[in-house]
């Protein structure tokens, strides 16, 4: 541990492997199924004109690995959803 930044591997209830958490700046896991990771997700948070962004960038093995998550779990409504239960957290702590 050296600047603050916290790097550990555990298993989600969620199945993410969390590979990197980096207070307050970055956050890096891998998601998975069936034993294998399906994808890793790097979500960012920057200061910018006085309010945080967040990015987050999602990498699948293959365009067909994309497809596939997205039709059998519907994994870009499951995002959008979890950043709208996001934002519903972050607007109590105003």
């Amino acid at each position: 541990m050296s600047n603050g930044d916290l790097r550990s591997s555990c298993r989600g209830a969620s199945n993410n492997n969390y590979i990197e958490v980096a207070s307050p700046e970055r956050l890096v896991y891998a998601h998975g199924g069936d034993g294998e990771d399906d994808f890793h997700v790097t979500v960012t948070f920057e200061e910018r004109n006085g309010v945080t962004e967040l990015t987050m960038r999602t990498l699948f093995k293959s365009a067909a690995e994309l497809e596939r998550v997205t039709k059998e779990y519907g994994a870009i409504e499951a995002a959008k959803s979890t950043l709208d239960r996001l934002e519903e957290q972050l607007a109590k702590l105003k």
